[in-house]
């Protein structure tokens, strides 16, 4: 028994044929192909416009003069205008000024070629904004097979060009927080070629990234360092070398040497396997000159104050021996060893060591301090000293610096001459009796 087709529903698949449908079908009204009863495709071609006329799909076909002569109401909806509107409008006047060149362009090649395209564009909006659409662009026949216009599915891409926008947003981002940042970046592959390098690191070496990408990372290594750090890659890239910070002299591209302390990470590739490393450089040749200046300096200091003839403490507040020269360890008799287990009232005589606490408030309160004391040797001997002191900072800490003058013979000569005067203030007393 058969039953009359329903218009509502998709008819029956059909096989695939390189039939093209006539194409004065695609240029009239839908409503009439509707209402048409001598239309051989009978249910099928009114269910084809149907779907076309209300399904969300934007659609719209033009005439060779570029007139918009069908449009449905997704399209309208896209552009912001009515059917009746953009029915007759040329489609030159939907498209943004920046988009012109390339719909003239695309419209000469399909209708050149007879094959479709895929274009991306932008509309402009009613209300003057841009829409940019991905259009799959196609031309459409008479009976004869000669081209009549364009047809057009077109999708709205707006979410996809705000996510790529962003995505190229964030990489922007992305490079320019690593050209910019305040250390040295690259990477190197197996080979040990360098396959990325910020604009950091090439401003240290004094290269363009053109000319160092590509480029074994071992030519930018001082020649005398080259071939440990050959090896040492070698085990690296090999995974049986731990990555640790370590320093490298490098060679800038006008031939200075620059030491850099570099930490490693591994580059990782498909299926976890090491790709490569990536390193952070820092530029530590000042800090190293620094470095270099300050041993030098203490070099110097320690020199002169191992030179000093006179006996030299620096003691904290608790009077804990820090330091002492070797005239202090000679004037005493005790090694430096022993003396750096001491404290300052184990080399004073008990009365001297009393005032200690007196004398540190004077010290720190005015800056220096002299006064005399006595000290006691190793061997129990008694020593008077002119104590000088100057408060400093040692290791971290307020300290003291005391110089500590044998004063026993300057004390016998101040005796002598004492003994001397009473001598002969008895013997003038003698005579004038």
């Amino acid at each position: 028994m058969n039953s009359s087709p329903n218009p509502d529903q998709p008819p029956p698949a059909q096989p695939i044929s390189d039939h093209r449908e006539p194409a004065s079908v695609a240029a009239v009204d839908w409503l009439e192909l509707l209402n048409d009863p001598e239309d051989s495709l009978g249910i099928r071609s009114r269910w084809l416009c149907r779907l076309l006329e209300t399904g969300p799909q934007p659609f719209a076909m033009i005439d060779l003069q570029q007139r918009i002569i069908q449009a449905n109401e997704a399209f309208g909806e896209l552009v912001g205008y009515s059917r009746v509107e953009l029915l007759g409008m040329s489609i030159m006047d939907l498209t943004a000024p920046q988009s012109l060149a390339v719909t003239r362009r695309y419209q000469s090649e399909v209708l050149a070629t007879g094959k479709n395209e895929r274009v991306i564009k932008n509309y402009r909006h009613k209300d003057g904004s841009l829409v940019p659409v991905e259009l799959m662009v196609d031309v459409f026949r008479d009976d004869a097979g000669q081209p009549q216009g364009l047809y057009a599915f077109i999708t709205d891409i707006s979410e996809r060009v705000k996510a790529e926008q962003a995505m190229r947003n964030s990489e922007q981002l992305y490079r320019e927080l690593y050209d910019d940042a305040p250390v040295g970046y690259h990477e190197i592959d197996l080979d040990t070629r360098i396959v990325n390098i910020n604009r950091t690191a090439c401003e240290l070496l004094g290269y363009d990234s053109k000319e160092l990408l590509g480029r074994s990372v071992l030519e930018i290594i001082a020649p005398a360092e080259r071939a440990a750090a050959d090896h040492s890659l070698i085990d690296k890239l090999a995974g049986t070398r731990p990555l640790v910070p370590y320093q490298q002299v490098l060679v800038t591209r006008d031939g200075r040497d620059l030491v850099a302390e570099i930490q490693e990470r591994e580059r990782r590739g498909e299926h976890g396997r090491i790709a490569g490393l990536r390193s952070v450089l820092q530029d530590i040749s000042k800090r190293k000159q620094t470095e270099a200046a300050l041993v030098e300096s203490e070099r110097r200091a320690r020199a002169l104050f191992d030179g000093i003839h006179d006996a030299v403490f620096v003691h904290d507040q608790e009077g804990r021996i820090l330091d002492a020269n070797p005239a202090a360890c000679r004037q005493l008799g005790y090694s430096r060893a022993e003396l750096l287990r001491m404290t300052t009232s184990q080399i004073e005589v008990p009365e001297f060591a009393a005032g200690f606490q007196e004398r540190l408030r004077q010290q720190l309160r005015e800056g220096t301090l002299s006064c005399e004391g006595l000290h006691r040797t190793k061997n129990g001997r008694i020593i008077p000293v002119e104590v000088t002191t100057s408060t400093i900072q040692f290791d971290n800490q307020v300290a003291v610096l005391a110089i500590l003058r044998d004063i026993t013979e300057r004390k016998a000569l101040e005796r002598t001459r004492s003994e001397f005067a009473a001598a002969q203030r008895r013997n003038a007393q003698e005579m004038e009796l």
